[in-house]
């Protein structure tokens, strides 16, 4: 009797194992806990070089100031670590979450949201949501390049914290939401923000577009400047067949009262993108990246002030004429290697040129405001070298 309990007691042991084992090797493969968990994210470490920053460091989850803004965005495609946690219903209705440590949108949160379907084309979603804007990733994995483009830096709307719809047929989808710009909680001003999404994405075509436009007032920066009206729009569009992937944009923005002189500010440009497959596991990109921010001196939210205007991102008013602020551009080329599936390389060069002297090694004007330019500079580059590992 004792031999034969034993005997079981070993058979349920195996095959407990064996279930462990099965559902590991499950879950390896695709993330899914069961019970409508899934759990996914990344870990970033990525280098930069910058001869004209004076920069040699691995980033990894700090948002410490870098030699340029873009080094320690706040979105952690450069040295991120990201953990992405949700959960579905029977219903369709499910809980979405990302977590940056000492990074995300609302440290440490990144995205905080909730689904429930309403209908067969109506969705009811709300918390803390990533803006729709832009055709470019905010995840390292998916992301082509290293470093992101000029506009979804410095102007694209980062997130809203509110309620919103969303709505999908065929090859059209909608959504809206009012809520805070940008902020968990609004301290400047009474009147809710706005953002919208139109998109059409036919799946015979392998082209797709979207218009996204946002309307908040906000803070000039360093906050608590006054509170202006921003208006935000872009179009995007994006091309994907076989080994070719092109993505480009057009935005615009203006700020009443938001610019360098307290007028209205306004930035517009363009970005073009493209990425073609060498091999299975290869590939190439290809971006550029104009940046238009002339009008009164600049938008104050992206070139500062008088006395701290933002040598660091090559943002600063042409010092001949201070109603002026500059032309920025940039060209990116990148290489990707898919080494396992988890497993992605990326190495980048990144040329960044403006139309006058905005790029110095601080961030510091006093020079510029006593006519002292050492050190400033109307370019710079990078080189960057990134591994993602992604689960």
């Amino acid at each position: 009797m004792c031999t034969r309990r034993k005997r079981i007691r070993k058979s349920v042991k195996f095959l407990a194992f064996g279930l462990l084992a099965s559902s590991a090797t499950a879950y390896a493969a695709s993330g899914d806990l069961g019970g409508g968990f899934n759990i996914s994210g990344y870990v970033a470490p990525t280098y930069i070089y910058s001869q004209d920053q004076n920069i040699s460091s691995f980033y990894l989850g700090t948002t410490a100031p870098g030699p340029y803004e873009y080094y320690s965005t706040n979105l952690g495609a450069i040295g991120g670590v990201q953990l992405n946690v949700s959960k579905t219903f029977k219903d369709g209705s499910g809980i979405y979450l990302s977590f940056m440590p000492n990074m995300g949108y609302n440290k440490p949160i990144q995205k905080a949201q909730f689904k429930v379907p309403l209908s067969d084309h109506w969705t009811l979603t709300g918390g803390q949501v990533i803006a729709w804007d832009g055709y470019e990733s905010s995840y390292a994995p998916t992301l082509l390049t290293i470093t992101q483009s000029l506009a979804y830096d410095y102007i694209e709307p980062g997130y809203y914290t509110g309620l919103g719809a969303e709505y999908a047929a065929g090859p059209y989808s909608a959504k809206f939401m009012v809520g805070n710009f940008n902020t968990a909680f609004n301290a400047s001003s009474k009147t809710p923000s706005f953002q919208y999404y139109l998109g059409y994405s036919p799946s015979s075509s392998p082209w797709s577009f979207w218009l996204y436009g946002a309307v908040a007032d906000t803070n000039t920066t360093p906050a608590p400047g006054p509170t202006y009206n921003l208006i935000y729009n872009d179009i995007d569009g994006q091309y994907a067949s076989g080994p070719i992937t092109l993505g480009w944009e057009l935005f615009l923005e203006n700020a009443s009262g938001g610019a360098v002189n307290g007028g209205t500010g306004q930035a517009w440009g363009t970005e073009l993108l493209g990425n073609y497959k060498l091999t299975d596991a290869a590939s190439v990109t290809l971006r550029y990246d104009y940046f238009n921010d002339t009008k009164n001196g600049g938008l104050a939210s992206v070139t500062g002030s008088p006395g701290a205007y933002n040598y660091q991102g090559g943002f600063a008013p042409n010092p001949n004429d201070p109603n002026r602020g500059p032309v920025r551009q940039e060209l990116t080329v990148a290489g990707l290697y898919q080494f396992t599936p988890e497993l992605l390389g990326k190495i980048e060069y990144r040329y960044d040129w403006s139309d006058h002297k905005t790029f110095g090694l601080y961030q510091n004007a006093a020079d510029a405001a006593g006519g002292n330019f050492y050190g400033l500079s109307n370019h710079s580059s990078l080189v960057g070298v990134q591994m993602v590992y992604s689960f």
